[in-house]
This record gives structure tokens, sequence and C-alpha cells, in this order.
């Protein structure tokens, strides 16, 4: 009678951990791009944007959670791992974080990288990300 009820657990364990690392990697492709020009790219409208990033950071998950619900429900997600995984891949608290982070890393290290001829993307995965390590995790 325990080895039906733990495997039961474990399958129900792998599944909470697929869905955690798929939450964690999209939220983290979507937040440090954003964190990072938000920190250290000059374009008009940047202070507005983020002023909308710590506005959206006051909005309870409560009052957005039927409108999603209703959203899931018409693209025909409800059961399933996206209906899961969906509502939390833009984290408003993660991108502002990352921003803070990113503000006091040093320009003369993205522009150093620029000079080596690296893209904005790439200053973003192979300069920033590795820096960002103790603010990531």
């Amino acid at each position: 009678s325990d080895q039906p009820k733990n495997a039961r657990t474990q399958a129900l364990l792998a599944l909470v951990y697929v869905v955690t690392v798929a939450i964690f990697a999209l939220q983290v492709l979507i937040a440090l791009p954003a964190a990072y020009a938000l920190a250290k790219l000059r374009f008009l409208g940047r202070d507005a944007l983020f002023a909308l990033v710590v506005f959206c950071i006051l909005i309870p998950p409560q009052a957005t959670a039927i409108p999603v619900f209703l959203l899931l429900h018409k693209l025909g997600a409800l059961d399933s791992y996206a209906a899961l995984v969906l509502p939390f891949t833009i984290s408003v608290f993660g991108i502002f974080l990352m921003r803070q982070f990113f503000k006091t890393v040093p320009d003369d290290l993205i522009d150093a990288a620029r000079m080596d001829g690296i893209s904005e993307f790439g200053i973003v995965w192979r300069v920033m990300l590795p820096t960002a390590i103790p603010a990531v995790t």
C-alpha cells in the first residue's frame, strides 16, 4: 500500500519541480533584459516605463486572478502546465530587483564589453547575468 502512494508523491514532486523550473527560467529570460534596459540604456520614456513597473508592484495578485482565468479559459489552456506557468512568467518585482542591482554595476564594464564588440543581448547574458547570480538566486 505504501508503494503506490510513494510513487504518486514522487510523480507529483517531479511535476512541481518542472513547473517551478519553467517559471524561474521564464522570469529570468524576461526580467534580465528588461532590467538591463531600464538600468543601463538611455531611451525616451525609460523613467515612465520604470514608474509603470513600480506601479504594477502595487497591484495585488488577487486583482488579476479572474481576468487571467478568463484569458486562459478563452485560450483553452485551463488544466494544462501553461495555466500554471504563464501567469507567473512576468515578475515586476524581479524586474525591479534586477534593475536596482544593475544600477550598481559599473558602466565601464559595459563599455568594455561594447568595445569588444558584444551586442546588447550579449552583454545581458555574457556580462550582466554572471554578475547578477547573487541577485538571481
